[in-house]
């Protein structure tokens, strides 16, 4: 593995945005609305006088040339690398592709194709096989619709590019997302059922087995290999044979085996999340299920012959209710063993996914079934088809509405942030004991049942004798067994209590298994403060003493949706779920946009409890459109006024300006401005806040400049003459308009955090303003090199800065 994370050829000699010329062999190829991407291997790379050896390449050509699997192209574009995350909890891209061994990309400004080439018959293959998914993934869109058609060939072809956006989320966030993967679900269905079906037909294990694979192999080629569909095909491989030699299928062993494969397929498969959710959920199925169904099954007493026995039928809703439990408690089982790897990945858990997967995976066979039959009945009976993808609409509808219906109940999502690896430790070695005791649980159970028995046997031989004309001497034999039957009476109730404690103490131990994986450990008596990447803009998050989440500002002007993919996905990470306070600056879209996200997504994203704007007299149409759209989200819109704060424990955040504590009067004095002079919106009346935790001292000055910043200085110089700032947040990004000397002379910050873009349109920051903060000797950290900027306080004395 150490191999696969080294710097590829590209990475060690090129840099971003050099001009290059690929060469290299088509091995995928896949549409996009504006662009197609295609796949290179086997590349070399031309800069300059130098050759270099690239194993695969990613091209993005958004001329569309007419290219198949195979052909060689010659490329002419720049080369870009991929970034790491550049906040926690983001996408990193550069591991994500890293894993396929995908090191860069080129937007082509020219692609060629070199004539003459001679197809392979796997080439020829793959190629079918593609332009056979296309046209497959065509009919279902004419046939459904483009949002049903293409939520369909995401579920039978693994063809996701064009599926709705909203609609992929909403499964996401509700714990049914794997229905849109390749999976075992997929492959069971087609491989098992092909295989079954050739069987029954051919009477024959070896030919059944034989073309079972060969279709499963054909349908793997078309939709692409991933980490679940290999691990499906191993064990399907292990089923199959062992059908095809008589031997018992072992599926332990299948999953480990499949579990080696996939390693050494792709090493690094190891970081993704998707391999520990698939594994973990046929582990789950194998190892923890039978565990929790195994008291279950006493419910439903058989015969030999399996089945239910006259004297002990029951109600077909009783049935019913018991199927549903027995559903839930698999849900369950498989629940507790990814829950770990859900909130590692995706830092929430959707509650009522349990019950959701209860009718989403049986009706996603019926799906499947009725999508592959209306596919076919499309080519010569078209009645037929429309019959079978109406009901594919239908349940397609149907996880639509239990979805949204889902987000709108209480508790609907879970939002505990990323466990530490020794929080996951510890949950995963509680899981084993709590398995361990409801195992013994079940033998001290099957000891006493068989304890009853044999009284009950010896009761109706008793009652027997008793009819019987018997001697005294069996008289006195049945008085012994009597003393017997009090003594194993004595000890069956000593045995059911023990079997009542386990219960019990597995059930605590399991609530505090979700404890140790879900609490925010060593948080209480800190402030946490995160300058966020966001790329041209600004996004200050702060955690603080007692536990109150706190946004200043939110918004890029270089970002698309900086909301949605960088900081939402930080805060879910961090365990914020709620953020009690989002305090706005002013109403520039690169602070604001982001935090306008925010407010729109909150039924899947994150949710707002108040938010906080500056004195009235300094907002523009942009402040005014942000309040009014938080009142129609139902968010407590507020004002702070100069010298108020808001207090928790022992941490204040307090507005200095725009505006002066004290009266009218006083205020146009120590400013300077005439009576009939108004503020003025936009960045010279930012909200400026100094946050105070015991001995520390932050300033955070939004894009405050010009007659602002020469009124905080003066508001400095008279209220916080003796303050010293550890970390002053330098104002719009660090602009040579901003942070001047005089300014920066009064507050003399220790540490300078900038928040820029990088390769801005703005040049920031400039280098006067550099070199202005070198000058008063401050550190300075900037978002463009570190990425997210992170100050940990303990006790408002220890600080701690990190990246």
């Amino acid at each position: 593995m150490i191999k696969e994370l080294r710097p590829s050829a590209a990475e060690s000699y090129l840099q971003d945005k050099d001009e290059v010329l690929v060469a290299g062999r088509v091995y995928q190829k896949a549409d996009k609305e504006k662009y197609q991407i295609i796949y290179l291997e086997n590349n070399s790379i031309k800069y300059r006088q130098q050759s270099l050896r690239e194993s695969r390449l990613i091209i993005y050509d958004e001329y569309k040339e007419n290219v198949r699997i195979g052909d060689i192209l010659t490329v002419h574009g720049k080369i870009r690398f991929f970034e790491n995350a550049r906040n926690p909890g983001n996408f990193d891209s550069k591991l994500y592709y890293q894993k396929q061994d995908i090191h860069a990309n080129v937007w082509a400004e020219s692609v060629q194709k070199r004539e003459g080439k001679a197809y392979t018959l796997i080439e020829k293959l793959e190629n079918e096989l593609y332009q056979f998914r296309q046209e497959w993934k065509s009919k279902l869109c004419e046939q459904m619709g483009e949002q049903d058609g293409n939520t369909l060939s995401a579920m039978i072809l693994g063809e996701k590019s064009q599926m709705d956006e909203e609609l992929r989320e909403l499964y996401q966030k509700n714990g049914i997302g794997h229905i849109l993967a390749i999976s075992g679900l997929h492959l069971s269905f087609i491989g098992i059922g092909m295989y079954k079906i050739l069987r029954r037909i051919t009477g024959s294990y070896p030919v059944g087995g034989a073309f079972g694979i060969l279709f499963l192999a054909l349908y793997i080629l078309m939709v692409g290999l991933t980490v679940s569909a290999v691990r499906a095909l191993t064990m399907f491989l292990f089923r199959v044979g062992a059908d095809m030699a008589g031997r018992h299928y072992d599926a332990p062993t299948a999953l480990s085996v499949a579990a080696v494969v996939v390693l050494l397929w792709r090493p690094l498969s190891l970081n993704d999340g998707g391999f520990w959710l698939s594994f973990g959920a046929v582990f789950g199925v194998l190892a923890v299920v039978p565990v929790l169904q195994g008291w279950m099954e006493r419910k439903y007493p058989e015969n030999k012959g399996g089945r239910m026995q006259k004297s002990d039928r029951i109600s077909m809703t009783y049935r019913i209710c018991m199927s549903i439990v027995q559903g839930l408690t698999a849900s369950l089982g498989i629940n507790l063993i990814i829950l770990p790897v859900l909130l590692y990945y995706f830092f929430e858990f959707p509650i009522y996914s349990l019950f959701l997967n209860l009718f989403v995976i049986p009706l996603m066979s019926v799906l499947l079934f009725m999508g592959m039959a209306g596919s076919l009945f499309s080519v010569f009976f078209l009645p037929l088809s429309g019959a079978c993808f109406w009901i594919c609409g239908g349940i397609l509808r149907l996880y639509e509405m239990s979805c949204n219906l889902a987000l709108t109940l209480p508790g609907a999502r879970f939002v505990a942030g990323k466990p530490e690896i020794w929080q996951i430790t510890v949950y995963y070695g509680i899981l084993v004991i709590i398995l361990l005791l409801l195992r013994e649980k079940e033998r001290l159970r099957e000891y006493v049942d068989g304890v009853d028995d044999v009284e009950g046997a010896e009761s109706k031989k008793y009652k027997t004798c008793r009819r019987g004309n018997f001697s005294r001497k069996h008289a006195g034999r049945g008085s012994g067994r009597s003393i017997q039957k009090r003594e194993d009476s004595k000890l069956d109730v000593g045995v059911q209590r023990r079997v009542t404690r386990l219960g019990r103490f597995a059930l605590m131990l399991g609530m505090a298994g979700i404890i140790v994986l879900t609490h925010r450990w060593g948080e209480r008596g800190k402030l946490t403060a995160v300058i966020l990447d966001v790329g041209q803009g600004d996004g200050i998050f702060m955690r603080g003493p007692e536990g109150e989440t706190y946004l200043v500002d939110g918004g890029s002007s270089d970002v698309k949706k900086v909301g949605q993919y960088r900081i939402e996905p930080f805060l879910k990470s961090q365990g914020a779920g709620v953020i009690d306070y989002v305090l706005i600056s002013h109403g520039d879209s690169d602070h604001v946009n982001g935090v306008e996200e925010l407010m729109e997504r909150q039924n899947i994203g994150v949710k707002i409890k108040t938010l906080v704007l500056p004195m009235q007299e300094v907002w523009d149409e942009a402040l005014a459109g942000i309040a009014e759209k938080a009142k129609e989200y139902g968010i407590r819109v507020v004002v702070i006024e100069p010298g108020q704060s808001i207090k928790e424990g022992d941490m204040t955040i307090t507005c200095i300006q725009p505006g002066n504590p004290g009266t009218e009067a006083e205020n146009r004095e120590s400013e300077g401005r005439d009576a009939d002079e108004e503020y003025e919106p936009g960045n010279a009346s930012s909200m400026v806040l100094a946050v105070k935790f015991g001995e520390f001292d932050m300033l955070l000055t939004g894009d405050v400049e010009g007659k602002g910043e020469e009124q905080l200085t003066k508001q400095l110089e008279k209220r916080y003459r003796d303050c010293r700032w550890e970390i002053l947040k330098a104002a719009h990004h660090g602009s040579k308009n901003s942070s001047s000397e005089e300014f920066l002379r009064q507050v003399k910050p220790a540490y300078a955090f900038i928040s820029a873009g990088r390769e801005n349109l703005y040049g920031h920051p400039h280098q006067e303003t550099i070199e202005r903060l070198t000058d008063v000797g401050s550190k300075i950290y900037s978002t463009q090199g570190n990425g997210a900027l992170i100050v940990e306080v303990e006790d408002g004395e220890t600080m701690k800065v990190g990246k």
